[in-house]
């Protein structure tokens, strides 16, 4: 086992490291920005290689796929180098993904176009393990929670952000056919791409506290921390939590579309579109509303309420249907937004020096149930239709409200 240093049990002053928490938010709203990019954009390049559904879904997945088997190698890049140097990689690793599209669309390259998706996944996964954990030890104990859901609050700005470049870009080559648009669509990915390896240099010039870039002992083993970790009730049901989380984030959104064009044919393809992009906006809305909220309220508190509610909603809009179903359906985006950063700070900030293993370990849990979502919502909603699949994100919601409630009472004990 590692050894707890002064900067890990006395952490820096939030003062001291203002400059690079702020840099640190600014980076998720930056990845969110390139990723909405990219899934605005990806019907038109799927449509200009021809693939076929098979071959859509599998493309998606391989970006969950290598986020997943990822993040225990980013673990141990993380420890022998400190989180700063997993944060360059991830940022150095994600430019390459851009500079991978244009090729890919230039040359008509699938191979290309196949890579780039496994290297977006990769250097999502050495983002998320090292900065959710780095942003949790970056200041108090108390506040951790809080300081996480505020920097996961700026995901979702740059997923709005990239929904309207990606749209701008659609309506400003509008009079181009496919093998036209995507290679002209795929030249501000180039410019991505350069801005992603620019803030990997900010990065580094930034001075960061002395946990950002802490190492752990060479005699010290990763497999230990990995038994510590899942010998702990609470940290197991963590990583239950954050993979139910994210299937019930991907049922009730991966269904959306396909609800709107099943319960709704009349409001049209456009109107489906625009739903998705609305639960973007009250997902934003959510996370902001959420980090106010934990000022009064106790995260865990915050979670249970947010999660009782959403499976309200969740269970209302399947039974409901239409129109009813539908915006009951979208709001519950606002109570579902306090879920990932909320389960991830609750089981990270009190881990002291399994921070990081239990980082990888909680990354790899999301990374699975993201890897498998797409192939079941597929599977379900051919088969039960989309108002019916949103059955399946009930259990779902029930163990994050679970987690919740148990995690709440061991802490009045």
């Amino acid at each position: 086992m590692s050894v707890m240093t002064g900067a890990e049990a006395n952490p820096a002053p939030v003062s001291r490291g203002t400059v690079a928490l702020a840099t640190l938010m600014a980076l998720f709203a930056v990845w969110g920005l390139a990723q909405w990019l990219y899934n605005v954009l990806f019907p038109h390049f799927a449509a200009f290689f021809a693939l076929d559904a098979a071959a859509i879904t599998w493309t998606q997945s391989l970006f969950n796929i290598a986020y997943c088997v990822f993040a225990i190698p980013s673990v141990l890049m993380q420890r022998v180098f400190g989180y700063k140097i997993g944060v360059i990689f991830a940022l150095s690793g994600l430019s390459l993904g851009p500079f991978l599209v244009y090729p890919a669309l230039t040359q008509h390259s699938y191979a290309f176009f196949f890579i780039a998706a496994v290297v977006f996944g990769t250097g999502w996964s050495f983002f998320e393990t090292s900065v959710n954990a780095l942003v949790v030890q970056m200041g108090s104990r108390e506040n951790a929670v809080r300081r996480l859901s505020l920097a996961q609050a700026f995901y979702p700005v740059g997923l709005i952000g990239g929904s309207y470049a990606g749209l701008w870009l659609l309506q400003s080559h509008y009079t181009l056919s496919i093998g036209e648009l995507a290679p002209a669509v795929a030249r501000p990915f180039v410019w991505v791409g350069l801005g992603i390896l620019a803030l990997a240099f900010v990065v580094d010039k930034i001075r960061f506290p002395a946990i950002a870039i802490e190492r752990v002992p060479a005699g010290a083993h990763i497999r230990d921390d990995f038994k510590a970790l899942l010998a702990r009730p609470g940290f197991q049901f963590a990583m239950v939590a954050i993979a139910a989380n994210i299937l019930a984030q991907s049922i009730t959104w991966g269904t959306t579309y396909t609800y709107v064009m099943q319960e709704l044919p009349e409001a049209g393809s456009a109107f489906g579109g625009n739903m998705i992009a609305y639960s973007v906006i009250i997902l934003c809305a959510g996370r902001f509303a959420g980090t106010a909220l934990m000022g009064w309220i106790a995260p865990l508190r915050l979670l249970a309420g947010a999660a009782g509610i959403a499976l309200l909603l969740v269970a209302s809009a399947s039974g409901l249907g239409g129109y009813s179903g539908l915006y009951t359906l979208m709001a519950a985006s606002l109570f579902m937004a306090v879920f990932y950063a909320t389960i991830l700070g609750t089981a990270l900030k009190d881990l002291g020096t399994l921070t990081k293993a239990g980082a990888g370990l909680l990354v790899t849990a999301a990374g699975l149930s993201a890897a498998v979502s797409p192939v079941l919502i597929g599977a379900a909603t051919s088969f039960l239709g989309a108002r019916y699949t949103l059955v399946l994100a009930l259990p779902c919601l029930a163990a994050v409200l679970a987690y919740a409630l148990t995690r709440k009472a061991a802490a009045a004990a």
